[in-house]
């Protein structure tokens, strides 16, 4: 099951993208994905963290669930965001509903905000913050190694 691969695993760093601007940073760690649940049509098949700066505050999500279609859907939004041929990608993950939105201006800057759930949901941080689309390659490289 993903949810407990996601406990067991201790902090990995190349199983981790992260996008830091300034003081704030959305990072995606412990990405896992499981072939034999996305065979069996389970739509749970891929699950990870989520930790956000974003000034002074931060959270994390963990345990986030996702279908790994739904994955490389999010990613190549992104990379269209990157290129201005869109101006949203967002990742909303299937549990409890923790969210990441990236909005593009069309002029290169780039807000980010969101709503990531602590365990069983009992914590809520809601966040936005600025970011320039120079930070999205390397972290687009590292979402397209998972």
């Amino acid at each position: 099951m993903i949810i407990k691969h996601l406990t067991e695993k201790p902090y990995d760093p190349a199983k981790a993208a992260k996008l830091k601007y300034t003081d704030c940073s959305v990072e995606i760690l412990n990405f896992i994905h499981s072939k034999e649940d996305e065979d069996s049509g389970s739509p749970y098949n891929c699950g990870f963290d989520v930790c956000v700066r974003s000034g002074a505050f931060a959270g994390r999500a963990d345990g986030c669930e996702y279908d790994y279609k739904a994955w490389n859907e999010f990613v190549n939004r992104l990379e269209e965001l990157y290129r201005f041929k869109t101006d949203r990608a967002e990742l909303r993950e299937i549990g409890y509903g923790s969210s990441v939105l990236f909005s593009g201006d069309g002029a290169g800057h780039i807000e980010i905000s969101g709503t990531i759930y602590g365990n069983r949901a009992e914590q809520t941080l809601e966040f936005r913050f600025a970011a320039d689309r120079t930070a999205l390659p390397p972290f687009l490289e590292k979402l397209k190694e998972f």
